[in-house]
């Protein structure tokens, strides 16, 4: 099985079910090459309740990890060749990359399957791994921000959703990880998996190469899942939640939730509603509360794909967010939309010019473009793709959303966060 898809800059091609290659070839006058690898079900969302924190403690041990080599002596030699390395841990993924100058290529490839596919960890780098690993979450668990943040989830999700939970683990968990259960955890990563694997700057020889590697390795890759599944975190019940936290704001910092579909096919809608409605010097809500009544300091918005709901977020002061609240509803009036017809073609034009600059050298861009969409929808949509999604759109098809979103208003979640415990005292529903 082998599907190719090119776009002007990346091609993307599917060399099994579960393995999928996406690659920039080398051009002339650029020198960055970089491979990295991404496995769907490395990361912690994945990973036993009995050893929180595994796939970020292998995730270290990996990327530190090269022959016999001390993480020393590895560091010392690649600083002399100008090559770097890295891996991260998310929710869904775990990911390695290799990158350096293009003359390197070859040996950056070598690195890159050593330590991606052929990981020989020791006792020593282990024990190494788990002292920085828990300074590491002693740093982190002891810092405001993440405190704050870690209450908010705690309070919005239910116990297990992906939201409130801790990539790092618990200190007890690494305490206890061993190299057999990181063995064991490298090995169901890699059998669950797909496994996409990005490529920059490569020589067509290179190109060949990642191509017979990857067949070689396709049976070792047998997930009985699509390449993205939505890992939705479940809302605890509440309508309205203050959130009373020492280390917020003394303002209200407003999330509203909306839930609304969120599919590739109805991108173009979503991204041109922001655009009229929501965000920007011309959108209805930014002008309503920001120009007209001088009531929030920030305004973002985005269709958050995991959840299939609107997200706007603001920060005011406590007194307006009544007043607010009552704004973004009012919002979903059908005479507030159609109001914006006589403009939608001079904002759907100017949408694309934006978009065009912020893609005008697609020569890196373009391969994370296919990458999001991959994991999104699990299909390589490419930047033409999308292009052409948006100049489709229609004021009617635009209508449509908002309506679908209108008739969710009963549905609406707000969240208020400030340290200030009037929002509790707070009229919303």
């Amino acid at each position: 099985m082998n599907i190719k898809i090119s776009s002007s800059t990346v091609t993307y091609e599917k060399i099994s079910p579960s393995v999928h290659f996406l690659y920039v070839p080398h051009k002339k006058g650029r020198y960055k090459t970089k491979l990295e690898a991404f496995f769907t079900r490395g990361g912690s969302f994945f990973e036993s309740r009995k050893a929180q924190g595994i796939s970020h403690f292998m995730e270290h041990c990996i990327v530190t990890t090269f022959d016999n080599w001390t993480p020393d002596a590895l560091n010392k030699y690649l600083s002399t060749k100008g090559i770097s390395r890295n891996a991260g841990t998310g929710l869904a993924h775990l990911s390695t990359e290799v990158s350096g100058h293009h003359s390197d290529e070859k040996e950056m490839f070598d690195i890159f399957k050593k330590i991606t596919f052929d990981p020989n960890i020791s006792e020593q780098t282990l024990e190494s791994e788990r002292k920085i690993i828990l300074a590491e979450m002693a740093q982190k668990f002891g810092h405001p921000q993440y405190q704050l943040a870690k209450y908010i989830d705690e309070h919005m999700y239910t116990t297990g959703s992906p939201n409130a939970y801790e990539t790092l683990g618990t200190e007890e968990h690494v305490k206890q990880i061993s190299l057999a259960n990181i063995n064991e955890r490298y090995s169901s990563m890699i059998h669950d998996s797909h496994c996409i694997l990005l490529g920059t700057g490569l020589s067509s020889a290179l190109v060949e190469e990642v191509k017979q590697f990857l067949s070689e390795k396709k049976s070792l890759f047998n997930p009985d899942h699509q390449m993205h599944e939505r890992t939705i975190s479940q809302f605890k019940e509440f309508q309205y939640l203050p959130i009373v936290h020492k280390y917020a704001r003394d303002t209200a910092r407003i999330i509203v939730m909306i839930p609304c579909e969120v599919e590739y096919e109805n991108q173009g809608q979503r991204h041109l509603l922001n655009r009229l409605l929501i965000r920007g010097m011309y959108g209805y809500l930014y002008n309503t509360l920001r120009e007209k009544l001088k009531m929030i300091y920030h305004l973002q918005s985005s269709f958050v794909i995991r959840m299939n709901y609107l997200e706007i977020e603001m920060i005011a002061n406590i007194e307006h967010v009544e007043e607010i609240i009552n704004v973004v509803r009012g919002m979903f009036d059908p005479k507030i939309i159609k109001q914006t017809k006589k403009d939608f073609q001079m904002i759907k034009k100017s949408f694309l010019k934006v978009e065009q600059i912020q893609n005008e050298d697609a020569y890196y861009s373009e391969i994370g473009f296919i990458f999001n969409n991959l994991g999104a929808y699990n299909k390589p949509y490419t930047l033409k793709d999308y292009m052409e999604l948006i100049k489709k759109t229609s004021f009617d098809d635009v209508l449509e959303v908002h309506t679908k979103i209108k008739n969710n208003l009963e549905k609406m979640r707000v969240v208020i966060i400030s340290n200030n415990a009037e929002i509790e005292n707070l009229k919303l529903f």
